[in-house]
């Protein structure tokens, strides 16, 4: 099956689960639901990071999450104190997202509400059915940075779908959000702060709706995490909130434009495309927005990319080159020798080959799909026709799993590509040399899909 069809396939299963149903707030699931994960799941929960998915890379997230005490409650125009659970909520997040170019992707994000419970004899804003809240649209562009850190802008649109809905007005909508974000790396924290503005476009106010449409809001939000890699997992604390841009007319709107929320969680990278979030969070001040608390889990599944990059003409002096590759089935004939090190040769620049995301089966070194097998032949070739003295093959490897296996596992694929290059091209056995690096040179994030795939990797450097 295609990894297209999956895709539809997994997006249509929950279309079910996202049918629009009219309600009477928009206390969770829209502009001002606090919870808001990224489509592109990169790095962060709800926080962006200025990294772009891949060109061609997709992610598709599932998010559910259970929230105490987060709808609005008043009392003869007041809101009442907290205790027990009086309202919660049980809400879902399906997003979408998609690179386009180095510096770009696209996301889609559909909040929706599943269930609600409500204690008897509460004046409360409530949803009338259950479904979908909204669609919001976004993009983010790269100005400047790579893996390690950078500063984007991101632009996002939300389009209500409840009816009566009070925090909007008559006819109010859509809402734009303008984010700048900015992101760095230190050792193995990793570090994200997005500052932005809400503009909303609200109608008049509702009749019986003891406040009015709230107006614009400055955003802000930040986050640390760190990757375990002995336990591949990253841990991730952040910070969100939204407060008013001017003075609302009303105590009770500022109150409910006012929200903060602290979040703790995991991200356990279950495979190489597969990662599995849980935490909790709860709010920071008392206001109409943050629940008492919230429980979430989660899944981010990561594919592609989906298309091919458009090959370019390497230059004949340049000193890098960098192939795509998936190397063909081999078989160990007179396989090269292999080293615990290699000590660099002093005033001998090597020409140097990287073979980024060489993918072998799941768990193998000799099991690789028979693709292209040209791009390592062109390698060969140039072997060939401009000759060699000393031949050094790295291989790499991401994080996941343990730091032994992967040591093993790189050796044996930087030994598998020296058998092809022996085999095929008459490569002198004497003339290669094979190191296996494990995971403990990477070159991207280990927490990222896409710096997963660059860090799976065969450098080969060819001394004249």
């Amino acid at each position: 099956m295609s990894n297209t069809r999956r895709i539809l396939i997994i997006c249509i299963s929950y279309i079910p689960c996202l049918i629009s149903g009219t309600a009477f707030s928009n206390a969770i699931g829209t502009d001002f639901h606090n919870f808001n994960p990224t489509s592109n799941g990169i790095d962060f929960v709800t926080v962006q990071s200025s990294e772009p998915i891949s060109p061609g890379v997709f992610n598709l997230g599932l998010f559910l999450n259970y929230a105490a005490n987060p709808l609005y409650e008043f009392v003869e125009g007041e809101s009442i104190d907290r205790g027990s659970v009086r309202n919660s909520l049980v809400s879902m997040d399906v997003n979408l997202g998609l690179g386009l170019t180095k510096n770009w992707d696209i996301g889609i994000n559909l909040p929706a509400t599943l269930d609600q419970r409500i204690e008897e004899g509460n004046s409360r804003i409530q949803f009338a059915k259950r479904g979908l809240n909204e669609v919001r649209l976004s993009t983010k562009l790269r100005f400047a940075g790579d893996s390690e850190g950078g500063v984007a802008a991101v632009v996002s649109a939300n389009i209500n779908t409840i009816k009566n809905n009070p925090y909007l007005g008559k006819n109010g909508g859509p809402i734009y959000n303008f984010e700048l974000i900015g992101d760095w790396s230190i050792s193995k924290f990793a570090f994200g702060v997005n500052l932005g503005y809400r503009l909303r476009n609200v109608g008049e106010p509702l009749d019986g709706v003891p406040i009015e449409p709230p107006g614009d809001q400055y955003l802000y939000s930040l986050a640390i995490s760190r990757l375990i890699s002995s336990l591949d997992t990253q841990i991730i604390f952040e910070v969100y909130g939204a407060q008013p841009a001017s003075e609302p007319k009303q105590a009770e709107t500022k109150r409910h434009m006012t929200s903060s929320e602290a979040l703790l969680g995991s991200k356990y990278l279950f495979s190489h495309n597969l990662a599995l979030h849980v935490g909790a969070s709860t709010f920071i001040e008392k206001n109409a927005t943050s629940p008492d608390y919230r429980i979430y889990t989660g899944i981010n599944w990561t594919m592609g990319p989906l298309w091919k990059k458009r090959k370019r003409r390497k230059k004949k002096k340049e000193k890098k080159h960098v192939l795509h590759l998936i190397t063909p089935n081999v078989e160990f004939i007179d396989p090269p020798p292999v080293f615990e090190d290699i000590p660099p040769i002093v005033n001998n620049q090597p020409q140097l080959f990287v073979l980024e995301n060489v993918e072998f089966e799941l768990d193998s070194a000799t099991k690789i799909g028979p693709n292209s097998l040209a791009e390592i032949n062109k390698i060969g070739q140039y072997l060939v026709e401009n000759g060699y003295q000393r031949i050094v093959i790295e291989g790499h490897t991401d994080s996941l799993g343990s730091g032994q296996y992967n040591l093993k596992l790189s050796r044996e694929r930087a030994v598998n590509v020296g058998a092809h290059l022996i085999k095929h091209f008459n490569i002198d056995k004497n003339s290669i040399e094979v190191v296996g690096k494990g995971e403990s040179e990477p070159i991207a994030d280990n927490s990222t899909f896409q710096g997963r795939q660059r860090n799976r990797r065969v450098e080969i450097r060819v001394f004249n």
